[in-house]
């Protein structure tokens, strides 16, 4: 018959075994992905039609506002402008003193029918708030409150030619009130056509797929960049609207 085993209680000198070391939260798995639980998102496979046009609704109002803004803006530098010609042209001045410059009207509304540009130069202005924030920082405003990046196919930053193709056929994109978009999008990496010419995708700004993060100073510069275009074009506009009569 087997005699029991022996046991020894620890002696104070004992060493206790090393204890199994958890991984870090952040460490990555076997795949190389970020695990759920380091607060990123392995978001390899591109936004889907949710978000994405949760973020044109934002850009959308955010558009609203810089427009409503800008033509302010600019209504109030062409007033100033014209008040500081009609000065020069009762100064005296040399240069001044042609019939051109001789104004002793008021400002009346012109007669003319100045729509089709107007209608041109607001089909324009959306392409290219979108074209100048996705170039200079791979995101308009909408993306970045939703932490979106735009990207091209192989992680390197949205150059121009992608941005100017993005932004043109986002008009086909919207066809039959955004179907064009919803069926090319429905399964990953959710391109719409403007995505597929381009080569671009558009994932979560912390995605493993994003190589160049931009500075954010580039996001301010695209923002100040398009407030002064935006400026002029509405001043312009207002001009046209404008005219100036002789007594």
């Amino acid at each position: 018959m087997d005699a029991p085993a022996e046991t020894r209680s620890p002696s104070p000198g004992d060493t206790p075994p090393p204890a199994e070391s958890a991984p870090p939260a952040d460490a990555p798995s076997s795949t190389g992905v970020p695990s759920p639980s380091a607060g990123r998102v392995p978001d390899t496979a591109g936004k889907g039609i949710g978000p994405r046009a949760l973020a044109v609704l934002v850009d959308g109002f955010l558009l609203g506002v810089v427009d409503l803004a800008s033509l302010l803006v600019g209504s109030v530098a062409v007033l100033v402008g014209v008040s500081a010609l009609r000065s020069l042209a009762g100064s005296g001045l040399p240069f001044f003193r042609g019939d051109g410059f001789a104004w002793h009207g008021s400002i009346a509304v012109q007669h003319g029918n100045p729509w089709p540009t107007a209608i041109a130069l607001a089909a324009t202005m959306p392409v290219v708030y979108f074209l100048l924030f996705e170039w200079l920082y791979g995101a308009t405003p909408g993306k970045v409150l939703l932490n979106m990046r735009v990207v091209m196919a192989d992680g390197r930053p949205c150059d121009l030619k992608a941005a100017a193709v993005r932004g043109v056929l986002r008009y086909a994109d919207v066809l039959a009130l955004g179907l064009v978009a919803i069926l090319l999008m429905r399964r990953p990496p959710h391109q719409r056509l403007g995505d597929r010419a381009a080569g671009t995708m558009v994932v979560h700004r912390e995605s493993p797929g994003l190589r160049e993060p931009r500075p954010r100073w580039r996001f301010w510069t695209a923002g100040a960049v398009y407030f002064a275009l935006a400026a002029a074009v509405n001043g312009t506009l207002f001009a046209m609207a404008l005219v100036i009569t002789k007594d």
